[in-house]
């Protein structure tokens, strides 16, 4: 058993193999072996290394994070460099600027997105049509600051465009008028309206 790369392989010995194989868990499930897996577990020497091998995974697993986010906030700080050379005037500091950034990004990237890389990217770049991306700056009235992250529309392939594709947002004066119009015909003595910022809302 291994977790080193932070995902668990077993050493299998394949029947009508002579040499075992390291293989990844979920293709030894796949292939009927999770019993195998169980009594393997089981045994009192295996159960005394387990801790080992899954203390040296967590911690694997969290440099390999690190060094990611490491690579994602070096890659925040070139682009917020070059943000504040073209716009000129803004208020908030690089360090806030950069953690905008960072937040946003990791927003799409984990609750909408996977990122892909090597051979699968250059399929995909190659077989679909693709969109560019970018960061769109959002100070707030209240001192806060956000970036949106944007399809650049005008990259959008021309079919993509037909028909209705506008998403309009209603002002909160609109809606207070609505709800005011509303209450001239039912009882809204017991209604609370409020507002509310999301952080993701696109997501």
């Amino acid at each position: 058993m291994d977790s080193s790369d932070g995902i668990v392989h077993y050493y299998v010995k394949w029947k009508g193999v002579r040499t075992p194989t390291w293989e990844p868990e979920d293709l030894v499930k796949h292939y009927g072996g999770e019993k195998h897996i169980k009594k393997f577990l089981d045994k009192p020497s295996t159960k005394a290394k387990l801790n080992h091998i899954i203390l040296a995974s967590v911690i694997k697993r969290l440099e390999l994070e690190k060094e990611q986010y490491d690579i994602l906030e070096q890659q925040a700080e070139c682009a917020v460099e070059e943000f504040m050379k073209k716009k000129k005037g803004v208020k908030h500091s690089k360090k806030t600027l950069v953690e905008a950034y960072v937040k946003e990004f990791e927003a799409v990237l984990t609750k909408r997105m996977d990122e892909i890389t090597g051979n699968e990217r250059e399929r995909v770049l190659s077989a679909y049509k693709v969109v560019r991306l970018r960061m769109n700056y959002e100070p707030k009235r209240d001192d806060r600051c956000k970036f949106r992250c944007i399809v650049m529309g005008h990259t959008e392939p021309r079919e993509w465009s037909e028909g209705g594709t506008d998403s309009p947002v209603a002002s909160a004066e609109s809606v207070r008028l609505l709800v005011f119009s509303g209450a001239q015909t039912i009882d809204v003595t017991d209604e609370v309206l409020a507002a509310c910022d999301i952080d993701t809302p696109h997501l």
